[in-house]
């Protein structure tokens, strides 16, 4: 719980944002890359949460301690180590972590690419962009979005550049 409590304060300003009215999906992104840093961060450090952890389980009475294991043990991690932070650590904390450090990889990351080749569009871009970066951005979207783009690449540069 004290894993998931922690990561979830962490990503909830992408959540707040998602969820708001008028969503724009380019703050969404770079919320997520700095989410992301965050989450690469926390994971070099679960003392805390361990700590935190542990003062909870006083409060009830438990104590932290690892399961017990077993030779041949199949349904449940098995990590050799003897110290219980570390156990958590690697069945817990790590497993969390990277799969929704995946999912943001699989649902945000992937529109970075789309977006930066769109952005290349836009006035104050475009006057900045070389002819390479718009020939490419215009390959891009036009394989992205091959039935709503009605012209040819050099046409689709020429009115660009008007």
């Amino acid at each position: 719980m004290c894993v998931v409590n922690h990561i979830f304060a962490l990503s909830h300003g992408v959540a707040n944002a998602l969820q708001a009215k008028h969503i724009d999906l380019k703050n969404c992104v770079t919320m997520s890359e700095n989410l992301i840093k965050e989450l690469a961060i926390m994971r070099e450090n679960f003392k805390p949460i361990y700590e935190e952890a542990g003062k909870l389980a006083a409060e009830i009475g438990a104590t932290l301690s690892i399961p017990r294991r077993t030779g041949r043990q199949t349904l449940r991690a098995n990590f050799d180590t003897e110290d219980c932070c570390e156990y958590y650590k690697l069945s817990v904390f790590l497993p969390f972590l990277d799969y929704f450090t995946s999912q943001l990889h699989e649902r945000f990351m992937k529109h970075k690419g789309i977006l930066q080749n769109i952005e290349v569009f836009l006035p104050f871009q475009v006057v900045k962009a070389s002819d390479s970066e718009i020939a490419r951005a215009i390959k891009e979207v036009m394989q992205q979005w091959p039935d709503d783009v009605i012209s040819t690449e050099v046409g689709f540069l020429n009115e660009v550049k008007m």
